[in-house]
């Protein structure tokens, strides 16, 4: 009988080839600078902050943005090491305390990503950049891409918008971004739609029972999803899996009213955690990872 000596080298091969592709990176994003200046990367995440977010919020990057490009750097490929990725955060005012105040942060915010990014992309065309919003910095993303010149880029890979207020209305559910709702019950023009030729690189994300992105233009089911929104910490942590625990036991949800005002929309306990059972956060980062090209 033949015997076969098995060198370490072939060990090593076969080990590896029991364990399957090769791991992931696993690049830890709190070891990457935040900011515009670094050189030129194969990949870049722009992260742009939510309402009331502040320049010390994740970084300046907000804290959904933060969880989701998190999850992504940890899962680029292996090829690709810390000097390949780079983080970018809007610095502009996320307030939110007037229609008027809210709508000139938002201005405030395309302005300085508008400037940002051609800045970036003269210095370093091959960049593949990542965007990353969550609520009013999701809108200002999508007022990004209502210009031409960056729908139309190739070198925008994708826009992640989360819980975006100027979400389109559906005309059908009634349902639309609050800032959308808002501005057509008050007989005002909403924000325009991502235009088609952008949209197959937009992801929306948005939960049923977030006010912000999923405004019933019905004033009595608003008001009772309001509740929802406040009470069970939906536009945030829900994105995570984690809505706060035991909101459907406490005022309002606990009110016989608010439940059968809700039911009536087909919105449920059942469903509530049918729905927050998913961390979309995790599952945004490790599909946005998948998109990178090494």
């Amino acid at each position: 009988m033949k015997i076969i000596r098995t060198t370490p080298i072939a060990l090593t091969c076969i080990f590896m080839l029991s364990l399957g592709a090769p791991p992931a990176s696993a690049l830890d994003a709190s070891a990457i600078p935040v900011s515009w200046e670094s050189p030129c990367q194969q990949v870049r995440f722009v992260a742009v902050r939510g309402s009331g977010e502040t320049n010390q919020t994740a970084r300046g990057l907000g804290a959904i943005p933060n969880a989701i490009i998190t999850e992504a750097v940890a899962n680029l490929p292996g090829s690709l090491g810390p000097d390949s990725v780079g983080l970018s955060a809007v610095d502009y005012p996320a307030v939110v305390q007037s229609a008027a105040d809210y709508n000139a942060s938002v201005n405030a915010g395309l302005a300085e990503l508008t400037k940002q990014l051609r800045s970036r992309n003269k210095q370093c065309p091959n960049e593949q950049v990542f965007l990353v919003g969550h609520s009013q910095g999701a809108h200002v993303i999508h007022r990004l891409l209502l210009q031409d010149e960056f729908a139309n880029a190739k070198w925008i890979r994708q826009a992640t918008l989360v819980a975006d207020p100027a979400r389109p209305v559906d005309s059908k559910k009634g349902v639309g971004g609050t800032f959308n709702t808002l501005a057509l019950t008050a007989g005002q023009t909403a924000e325009k739609n991502i235009p088609k030729s952008a949209r197959k690189k937009v992801k929306n994300i948005c939960s049923t029972y977030d006010i912000i992105c999923s405004t019933p233009l019905n004033a009595t089911l608003a008001f009772a999803l309001a509740g929802i929104t406040t009470a069970c910490d939906t536009h945030t942590n829900g994105y995570a899996g984690r809505p706060r625990a035991g909101c459907w036991s406490r005022p309002p949800l606990a009110t016989p009213a608010v439940r059968d005002i809700l039911a009536s929309a087909g919105l449920s306990e059942q469903s509530f955690n049918q729905e927050f059972s998913v961390n979309r956060v995790a599952n945004e980062g490790k599909r946005l990872a998948q998109l990178v090209k090494g």
